[in-house]
Order: structure tokens, then C-alpha cells, then sequence
């Protein structure tokens, strides 16, 4: 009963969540009302169910004499579901897809206020630092045009709390959290969910020195692994399926020079690079 109360405590929200709420859709929803981005994908807003029903497929007949679609997987979970959800009550594509990335902000802002709070930083230090880090630049390159690779970005704070937290317990609850976090923020892009997984592995290598508990470490690390693992076999095998018999789009849109020439260590470090 403590532990419920102590975690009701967290997230009931006050001024301070509110505030993030509000910064981070009241923007987006009021700022050139009625114009849809070019994001991600067309069929996304125009037509969800039908993305979604062909996502389920590794082979795509419906247009150019059949092809096996690029990262297709990824619709199904969740930005799918949530265009769908809104298509169905006959939301304006406009606002579904404002809603849409306003909510990734709110979410990226909610968990790293969770996790400063968890770390013992104050009310308004854990505000203001999950303002930064929802405001970062990071976000500029992609809220506009490809708003689901946010996703990874958005769960690394969560992450970085359930580790944790876990770390600190023999219970099943954690490593589930984090299969879920992983579930649902993983599927877009195999590169950026790799990009984020040292965040949480700093913070269990970290709350190990501190506990010199092994045994505890050793067991939560294989409950996350196991259930990350199974929780992702469905974009993994897709992607596999993709890179054998796919068109190697990334030779073309991603090559390694123009991903890396924007990496220098200013860049990295105002979160450009």
C-alpha cells in the first residue's frame, strides 16, 4: 500500500506537469492551424487502417508489381493505432498529427521529470530540467517530417527510471516496464533504439557500484533481456525480412559520410549531432 500511495503521489499531476502539458501541445495546435506536415508517412493521416493491414505483411502488392515495404513494421505500434483511434472520431489530420507529436513531447518531458525527481533534484530543478530537455535541438530535425524517430528519444529518461528503480528490487514490475517502453518506442528505427540503450545500462552500472549486489544486478539484467527480447522479435524478424530481400534504401538516404559529417563534438554537444 505505501509503494501505490508513493507512486500515486508522483504522478498525480500538479501545476508543474500541467505546465509541460500545456507547453507541449498548446503550441503545436494553435500555430498554423489546418496545415499538415510532410511527416513520415502519407497513408499515415489519410489512410491508417489500410497502413496498418498492409504492415502486418512483409510483401506489399499493392502498388509497383509488389515490394517488400521499408520499415513497414513500425506503423503497426503505435503511431498506427493512434492516427486510427483519431480517424475513427473524425479528427482533421492536421490536428491528429499535432496531437500526435505533442503527445511524444509530453511523454519525453514527463519521464525526465520523473527520473530527476527520482534522482532527488527538486520540484522546480526537475521542472526546469524537463523543459531543457523537451526543448532540446534535438527535436527540430524531426517534429516536422519524421516525428516518429522522437520516440526513441522520448523513452530514454523512462528507461533510465525503471533501471533504476529495478535495480533496486527483485520484482518482475521493472524489467516488464521496460520490455514495454522498449515495445513501443523500439519498432521505427534498429539504429536509435540502439543509440539510447547506454543511457539505462550507465544508470544500472552506476546504482551497482553503489549496491554491490550482483546477484540482484545479474537477475534483473536477464528479466530485461528476456522480456525486451521477446517483446521485439516482431519488428526484429521484420527487419530482418527487409534488410535480405529489400531495396538497400540506406545506401541511398543514410550514407555514412552524411550522417557523420554533423557529428563533431559541438554539434553532439547542443544536441545537432
Amino acid at each position: 500500500m505505501f509503494k501505490v500511495r508513493r507512486i500515486c503521489r508522483l504522478i498525480v499531476p500538479h501545476w508543474r506537469l500541467w505546465a509541460l502539458a500545456l507547453l507541449s501541445y498548446l503550441p503545436l495546435v494553435v500555430l498554423q492551424r489546418g496545415r499538415i506536415n510532410a511527416d513520415t508517412k502519407l497513408y499515415l493521416g489519410e489512410d491508417p487502417a489500410g497502413l496498418i493491414g498492409r504492415s502486418l505483411f512483409a510483401w506489399d502488392s499493392s502498388q509497383f508489381g509488389g515490394f517488400v515495404p521499408h520499415q513497414a513494421i513500425a506503423y503497426l505500434w503505435p503511431s498506427g493505432p493512434f492516427y486510427w483511434l483519431f480517424d475513427v472520431f473524425g479528427s482533421p489530420q492536421w490536428f491528429t498529427q499535432r496531437v500526435w507529436v505533442g503527445t511524444i513531447f509530453f511523454v519525453a518531458a514527463f519521464g525526465a521529470y520523473v527520473f530527476l525527481r527520482h534522482l532527488s533534484f527538486s520540484l522546480n530543478a526537475s521542472f526546469i530540467g524537463a523543459l531543457f530537455f523537451m526543448s532540446s535541438p534535438y527535436v527540430l530535425a524531426y517534429q516536422s517530417r519524421t516525428s516518429s524517430m522522437l520516440l526513441s528519444w522520448a523513452g530514454i529518461a523512462w528507461l533510465s527510471y525503471f533501471t533504476a528503480r529495478g535495480m533496486a528490487s527483485r520484482s518482475w514490475l521493472w524489467p516488464s516496464l521496460i520490455a514495454l517502453t522498449l515495445f513501443t518506442v523500439g519498432s521505427v528505427n534498429a539504429t536509435a533504439t540502439l543509440l539510447i540503450l547506454p543511457a539505462p545500462v550507465l544508470v544500472a552500472v552506476f546504482t551497482y557500484t553503489r549496491s554491490r549486489s550482483f546477484k540482484i544486478f545479474l537477475g534483473f539484467a536477464l528479466k530485461t533481456f528476456v522480456l525486451s527480447t521477446g517483446v521485439s522479435l516482431w519488428w526484429i524478424s521484420m527487419l530482418s525480412i527487409q534488410a535480405s530481400y529489400g531495396a538497400k534504401l540506406l545506401a541511398y538516404s543514410e550514407t555514412l559520410e552524411s550522417v557523420a559529417s554533423t557529428s563533431n563534438s559541438f554539434e553532439v554537444l547542443r544536441g545537432f549531432g
